[in-house]
């Protein structure tokens, strides 16, 4: 309760389905940020966010995916990134993600690499409850 007044998140809560099978958002994610702009990306990641934690809807539901990337993208887009996301190469490539992050020393969530100016990284890990 703390963290959501610090961050000035009140209305997040965890949704009744929780936990997802994350995968398709996740090499959506993947596809998007290897393939548009940074801020499309960023835009679609918090779009994701606030779909399933503000609004309660389950992301990992390709017609409920569909509907959060058509906020930023065309119907041909959606269609491709959905396409895309179920294709081999991008499985593999969250697979790879993943194995990296293994690898680095991952072990939760959520987990984050930081990367300082001298190139130097640092893990950090942190309870999402």
């Amino acid at each position: 309760m703390r963290a959501k007044q610090y961050f000035c998140v009140p209305s997040i809560s965890q949704p009744s389905f929780f936990p997802i099978l994350s995968l398709l958002p996740q090499r959506a994610l993947i596809y998007i940020k290897a393939t548009q702009p940074q801020s499309q990306f960023i835009a679609t990641f918090l779009s994701i966010f606030d779909t399933m934690w503000t609004h309660g809807l389950d992301v990992s539901k390709p017609d409920v995916l569909a509907q959060v990337l058509s906020k930023h993208n065309s119907e041909q887009q959606v269609h491709e990134i959905l396409e895309k996301a179920n294709s081999a190469e991008w499985k593999q490539k969250l697979n790879d993600n993943t194995a990296e992050a293994v690898k680095k020393g991952a072990f939760g969530c959520p987990f984050f690499i930081v990367k300082n100016k001298e190139g130097v990284e640092e893990p950090f890990f942190g309870s999402d409850r």
